[in-house]
């Protein structure tokens, strides 16, 4: 029997240091800073388990759709994440996120670091998880995701009766579960809830912060 290969979108700021335990899998590829050209080059033979973590719960859909191997994917999980997420009923509200990019420094990065923990416990626990990118890559990133995903909101506003999300005009709905930590301060939970019933999505609530510990 053929074993799928793990497609692991990560989230934003985030690299290869900042992988969480729990998505640190054997014959598997990352994906971070989005930004930036994505190299990719897909095996037309082979088969893909998807884990999506946050923005990347966004990006991953479009991806896969832009490399044509929708048809190749025989699981996709989001985790602690919507593929609406900068919006206020949906995603991280509006304000709340334009406010950490107009705001962002040093400073607040750390406070954003240790709210993606349950606990400050938890948060010195993983410290050693730390991203290594710099402010100004964070900063190009961030600013990148809410211009994209405003404009993505946009698009189904317009198409709304609410139909099953479908990014860049696919109509393959990726996801077959999506997980959500109950004590995430990042993505609030109640709008992914709202979201993933929206779409049907089989959903799995977990009691964990926006780092997610489980699946």
């Amino acid at each position: 029997m053929q074993t799928p290969h793990n497609l692991i979108f990560l989230g934003w700021g985030m690299d290869l240091n900042s992988i969480p335990p729990i998505l640190r899998m054997t014959d598997s590829t990352y994906f971070y800073n989005y930004a930036e050209v994505i190299p990719f080059s897909p095996d037309p033979n082979a088969i893909y388990n998807v884990y999506a973590w946050s923005f990347g719960v966004y990006v991953a859909p479009i991806l896969i759709n832009q490399w044509g191997i929708s048809s190749q994917i025989v699981s996709a999980t989001a985790i602690n994440g919507t593929c609406l997420p900068v919006d206020d009923t949906f995603g991280i509200p509006v304000s709340i996120a334009q406010g950490t990019l107009d705001n962002l420094s040093e400073a607040s990065r750390q406070k954003f670091n240790i709210r993606m923990f349950s606990s400050r416990s938890e948060y010195t626990e993983n410290q050693q998880y730390s991203s290594q990118r710099d402010i100004e890559d964070l900063r190009k990133e961030l600013s990148f995701f809410i211009t994209h995903a405003l404009s993505a909101n946009k698009k189904i506003t317009m198409n709304k009766g609410l139909a099953l999300y479908q990014p860049m005009g696919s109509e393959h709905n990726l996801y077959t579960l999506a997980v959500i930590g109950t004590q995430d301060r990042i993505f609030p939970p109640q709008n992914q809830l709202a979201f993933w019933q929206s779409q049907g999505i089989e959903v799995r609530q977990l009691e964990m912060g926006h780092w997610p510990t489980k699946i």
